[in-house]
């Protein structure tokens, strides 16, 4: 009977660790690829949406930047450090040349490199639509640098790898 109840006790806490681990623990990576979402929807730009609202959107979204992050990208001749209040202005300034953005990202690779660093490469699509109508498509392919600071994941260093369509 003790061992049917050990074995019954030992069952159970297997289980609870299992659904706490697949359902409610983020790993790093789980935690890297949200934080790529919710920057997606920052960065975004719908038709007709007040300055307000994207300032309120491109300051929550410099939010994810250590507060120097050293931005590389050579197609466009960029190559600087950048403090997250700059970077909040740069994104403002990005979105509102357009009537509307939207961006995704995808093929998310993580790679933990320390306990709080990992090196990430995705790529990232950005759709803008211009005051005229005009549409655009660019394709860059992304090496970041993130550290975790404070738990959460913060860019301090952004290159670009490849520009695959403009």
């Amino acid at each position: 009977m003790v061992i049917h109840k050990w074995t019954v006790t030992s069952a159970i806490v297997l289980v609870a660790g299992f659904v706490f681990y697949f359902f409610i623990y983020d790993s790093p990576e789980k935690q890297i690829q949200k934080q790529f979402a919710v920057l997606a929807e920052k960065l975004e730009k719908q038709t007709g949406e007040s300055p307000l609202i994207s300032a309120g959107k491109a300051k929550a979204a410099a939010d994810f930047f250590s507060h120097t992050c050293t931005v590389d990208i050579p197609e466009y001749d960029t190559q600087k450090k950048i403090t997250a209040k700059e970077m909040a202005r740069h994104i403002l300034a990005f979105k509102s040349r357009f009537v509307a953005v939207q961006v995704k990202f995808y093929d998310l690779s993580v790679e933990l490199t320390g306990e709080n660093t990992a090196l990430v490469a995705i790529t990232a699509e950005t759709r803008t639509t211009s005051a005229s109508g005009e549409a655009e498509e660019n394709i860059i392919e992304f090496e970041c640098l993130l550290e975790k600071i404070e738990d959460n994941w913060k860019f301090y260093h952004i290159s670009a790898v490849e520009v695959l369509e403009k």
